[in-house]
C-alpha cells in the first residue's frame, strides 16, 4: 500500500478542526492524531 502526503503544510484551522473532532467524538479514546499531512504513513 502506498500512502500519499497532501504536499503542503496544514493550516491552524485544520489543526483546530482536528482538536474539536477529538473533543466531540467519544469513540476516539486513546488515539493519537499526527497533524503532518500524511507524512508519518511513508
Amino acid at each position: 500500500m502506498t500512502a500519499a502526503t497532501i504536499g503542503r503544510l496544514i493550516t491552524e484551522d485544520e489543526v483546530a478542526q482536528s482538536v474539536v473532532h477529538l473533543l466531540l467524538n467519544g469513540a476516539m479514546t486513546g488515539s493519537v492524531v499526527y497533524p503532518d499531512g500524511g507524512y508519518s504513513f511513508r
